[in-house]
């Protein structure tokens, strides 16, 4: 009897040790993840409470453990992001499935901008008594992606305000932007000319000067100054000292 005790005792112990060891190897897995991670147990009246969290999660928010941790959404998600969140948890519950959506919220580590899913977790009666999520940080592209289109914005002022003809293609000579100074001169208004080639308003026999300029521009970022006649919209001809640079 005694021995068979002995035996159950070092049966349990063992499982105790897998528990643990097991336990052990998902943590590394969990903080070793670069994107933002975290558990929340579904309470009652539309509480979700953070039962655990990844070094990511810390990193990204400035937060520490104890302020997150056991905390209710409300208490670590700031304003005005609570209100979003808590529509696509709702979501994730009453329609058991993966939602996704982009959130802007500011944390002691500064502005943040996150790709979410969250994902519902239910039990054996279909009742969601958890919720495991993740975050992956977009903030560094969104910043890139706004100066982008902040620099992009301004040539194009620029260009607006110039007194020369200019016009922006695409690498198949596609005309998508001309300036002021380009339907003034021409006569083309921007919906009669945009999508259309360049070579349409150029020419006939500066057609393939204009081409070998092009693909000079593609192969070399820029080709020299040439002389190129236009075509205005009533049949004039318009004789210009030409230039072009690639735009990346």
């Amino acid at each position: 009897m005694e021995m068979e005790t002995t035996s159950n005792q070092d049966s349990l112990n063992q499982k105790v040790k897998d528990l643990r060891r097991s336990e052990e190897q998902l943590s590394l897995i969990y903080d070793t993840i670069a994107d933002v991670l975290f558990y929340l147990k579904v309470e009652p009246d539309d509480c979700f409470r953070f039962l655990s969290i990844n070094e990511a999660f810390l990193t990204a928010t400035g937060l520490t453990t104890d302020q997150i941790v056991g905390k209710s959404i409300e208490e670590v998600i700031p304003e005005p992001s609570i209100q979003l969140v808590l529509d696509n948890y709702k979501n994730a519950i009453k329609e058991n499935r993966v939602v996704r959506w982009e959130e802007t919220s500011v944390y002691p580590a500064g502005e943040k901008v996150g790709a979410v899913s969250i994902a519902p977790i239910t039990n054996e009666k279909g009742i969601c008594t958890h919720l495991v999520g993740s975050v992956h940080d977009i903030t560094e592209h969104r910043q890139a992606k706004a100066k982008i289109l902040y620099e992009r914005n301004k040539l194009l002022t620029a260009i607006d305000g110039s007194v020369d003809i200019i016009g922006i293609t695409d690498l198949e000579g596609n005309i998508r932007t001309i300036n002021k100074s380009f339907a003034r001169i021409t006569g083309f208004e921007s919906k009669e000319i945009i999508g259309k080639k360049l070579t349409k308003v150029q020419s006939k026999k500066d057609v393939p000067k204009a081409l070998n300029a092009f693909k000079e521009i593609v192969e070399k970022g820029v080709c020299s100054t040439f002389e190129l006649d236009f075509l205005s919209k009533d049949g004039r001809t318009i004789n210009t000292l030409a230039a072009g640079v690639l735009l990346t």
